[in-house]
């Protein structure tokens, strides 16, 4: 057996091979090659954040969800990269203004009853305005470092995708100031940046290829705790924006309501014409005394349960009262009060906003019956009630009063001309949510000016939310009469003969 002398220099010669052979057959981790150098993951956040955030599909409240995931991948994405240049650090700054100041105000003001209110004003316009500047800044800053980055690599300035990338990026957010739908435009849009994001991923490759070597920014908290705290930061300001802005602010007192003789007589007269007691005792003394001389009375009263085919679902009953009233001026022929009357009976659970609207008997306007006015306003009026530990509290409706609509006929599809409307009347409240016996009434006057022999027919419609879970909030108001997943609408009403002599409605 032969032995060999190796040197010194030989030994070491072999081992750097064999080293560098183990090393080359165990490339090393993803995660270890983002430490080292961000730059392709960052890229990819940015890019796929600018996409999220092109992204408005109304399902799911993806039209919320996706921008904002978009924008925090692109804070993210540049967060990783804002030590390499001045630009990349304003790209950051940006992002996460865009985010603290713009979109998270816009979801927790969607959390809240006034993000209806939010909408139709003219601060959508400010934020989206805002939007777009920062919009612009972000991607000229953006612009700026990628060819920073590039120049400091020794790579020719090929401009064409990142300019296109820039120039898409700006119109997109500039579809924002348009209040019409952005579907029509998006899906092409959507297209075109899929050409972008490819010829900008080759064109960001190519550093790799060159082997420049971009160091990771140090950072105080890693990703996830960013994330974190952002998200529960979003979360915490919708939560709390829901839990004090879910209800319109009313006013409770205890009644006091104090019966004089004369309205003593007047009570009397009133429960001897068949206004149900619980009903009168629920009247304002200045309804009540609007009900002076009252000749005759029209009641229709019935119990609607809110889950019709739920045995033990809560009941509404309803109440139409029509009093015919002496006449109060010169050629008027007849004149009403109606009141719609509701009551919750057994025990009711209230998440934040009811609504009511009524189609009085001149709503449909034909010139026979017309509301009264004072100095040209039609004349309304109501209360809410609830008891609590055995005290009742009444408080005026958050909102009252009617809403005019030009008249439309769909045969003809045109507004008839003139000043023939619509008259609907609407209500808005709130209940707390430990109240008991809750109730409340609405009331409008008017009069028959044409003697012709004709009924009247006023109808109610009642929404009522049934449950807590809606993003984005949405008042009771804006869904009367149809309704949704969140809401009930329970109608009733009363058609009167004003000729009838037995005081019965024909329904």
């Amino acid at each position: 057996m032969t032995t060999k002398n190796l040197t010194s220099e030989q030994n070491t010669s072999g081992f750097e091979q064999q080293l560098h052979t183990a090393l080359s057959d165990c490339p090393p981790a993803d995660d270890l090659v983002a430490q080292i150098t961000p730059w392709s993951r960052s890229m990819k956040q940015i890019l796929w954040g600018m996409a999220f955030n092109a992204m408005t599909l109304p399902i799911l409240c993806l039209n919320y969800i996706l921008p904002t995931v978009g924008i925090l991948l692109m804070f993210l994405g540049f967060r990783s990269l804002q030590s390499e240049n001045d630009f990349f650090q304003a790209c950051k700054t940006i992002t996460l203004v865009q985010l603290l100041s713009v979109r998270f105000p816009v979801l927790i003001i969607n959390g809240t009853i006034w993000q209806n209110a939010f909408n139709t004003s003219s601060l959508p316009m400010f934020f989206s305005l805002a939007n777009l500047a920062l919009t612009i800044a972000l991607m000229l800053n953006f612009q700026n470092g990628f060819h920073s980055v590039r120049e400091k690599a020794g790579l020719s300035e090929r401009t064409a995708s990142v300019n296109l990338l820039v120039i898409w990026y700006a119109i997109l957010c500039a579809f924002e100031l348009v209040p019409s739908s952005r579907l029509w435009c998006e899906i092409p849009m959507l297209i075109l940046y899929g050409f972008i994001f490819r010829a900008f991923s080759k064109l960001s490759h190519e550093l790799d290829h060159v082997g420049y070597l971009i160091k990771p920014a140090s950072v105080r908290h890693p990703e996830w705790q960013s994330i974190a705290l952002l998200t529960c930061l979003l979360l915490a300001g919708i939560t709390a924006g829901y839990l004090l802005f879910h209800q319109y602010p009313m006013k409770w007192e205890k009644t006091t309501d104090t019966t004089s003789p004369e309205q003593e007589d007047l009570r009397t007269h009133l429960l001897a014409l068949g206004i149900p007691e619980n009903i009168l005792n629920d009247m304002s003394s200045e309804d009540i005394a609007a009900c002076e001389g009252a000749l005759r009375v029209f009641v229709s009263q019935g119990d609607r349960e809110l889950t019709p085919d739920s045995s033990a679902s809560p009941t509404l009953r309803l109440t139409t009262i029509a009093i015919q009233l002496p006449d109060k001026w010169d050629g008027v022929l007849t004149a009403w009060k109606v009141i719609h009357h509701f009551e919750w009976l057994g025990g009711m659970t209230f998440y934040g906003t009811e609504a009511i609207e009524i189609w009085p008997a001149y709503y449909d306007n034909d010139f026979v019956w017309e509301p009264e006015r004072n100095k040209g306003k039609v004349i309304s009026s109501g209360r809410v009630l609830y008891t609590k530990d055995g005290e009742t509290y009444a408080s005026d409706y958050y909102q009252l009063g009617h809403t005019a609509l030009e008249h439309f006929h769909p045969a003809a599809g045109m507004i008839d001309e003139g000043d023939r409307i619509q008259l609907s009347l609407t209500a808005s409240f709130s209940f707390p949510s430990d109240a008991d016996a809750q109730r409340g009434y609405v009331s409008y006057q008017m009069f028959q000016s044409i003697d012709i022999h004709s009924l009247f027919n006023s109808m109610m419609n009642y929404v009522h939310q049934t449950s807590a879970l809606q993003y984005p909030v949405v008042p009771a108001t804006a869904k009367l009469v149809f309704g949704s997943n969140w809401f009930r609408t329970i109608q009733t009403g009363i058609l009167v003969d004003p000729e009838s002599p037995d005081n019965k409605p024909i329904q």
